[in-house]
């Protein structure tokens, strides 16, 4: 659960990100250059190569700070414990049938 959560916003801020570094460089490129094909072609360019890599650079940082919310931590020692407590009841169970069997 927390991981599609946190899936799901990564990939939220990064559109949000590449749609603002978009507009941003089209307004730069709107304000500097007032030739028609040569801000096309700037355009062009920027789209295939700079906003390419700066996604795939967003994104990098983005799983690598991310990579450390996908597991759920507490500093409750209550909580923490119970939560194991949950996690770990299954396979507890299977062992003791396990037990059970081999008797």
């Amino acid at each position: 659960m927390i991981q599609d959560h946190a899936m799901q916003w990564k990939q939220e801020l990064l559109d949000t990100y590449m749609t603002a570094l978009n507009e941003y460089i089209l307004d730069i490129l709107n304000d500097t250059i007032k030739m028609g094909g040569l801000k096309g072609s700037m355009i062009a360019i920027v789209k295939d190569t700079l906003l390419k890599e700066a996604y795939a650079k967003a994104k990098a940082s983005a799983d690598e700070c991310l990579k450390t919310e996908l597991r759920p931590y507490t500093n409750n020692d209550y909580l923490y414990n119970h939560l194991n407590e949950m996690r770990y009841k299954p396979m507890i169970e299977a062992i003791k049938k396990l037990g059970e069997n081999q008797v």
